[in-house]
């Protein structure tokens, strides 16, 4: 039987160097890990799935840092629409 870590919002703001309040906006977001409330009348959320959203995170922010930011850069930048790129 595998264990859980469980980590509290203030756990998961000093991760994130945040505020609570953060956090909990994150929270209510869609794409954030619901938190879980457990019986001991506390709220936690799974030290996995904050790694898992960590890890798409990294993964959408490389993809916006690959080839399409360098399509528009060079063919849609308003310096070239208006010939101001000319390199001297």
């Amino acid at each position: 039987m595998q264990s859980s870590v469980y980590l509290s919002d203030t756990a998961v703001a000093y991760r994130f160097q945040v505020s609570r309040a953060t956090v909990w906006r994150w929270a209510h977001s869609a794409t954030f890990p619901r938190p879980i409330k457990l019986p001991v009348g506390c709220t936690r959320w799974r030290l996995t799935e904050i790694e898992e959203w960590e890890i798409a995170q990294s993964q959408k922010i490389r993809r916006l840092h690959e080839g399409p930011s360098l399509y528009l850069t060079q063919f849609n930048s308003p310096c070239r629409k208006l010939g101001l790129n000319r390199q001297f």
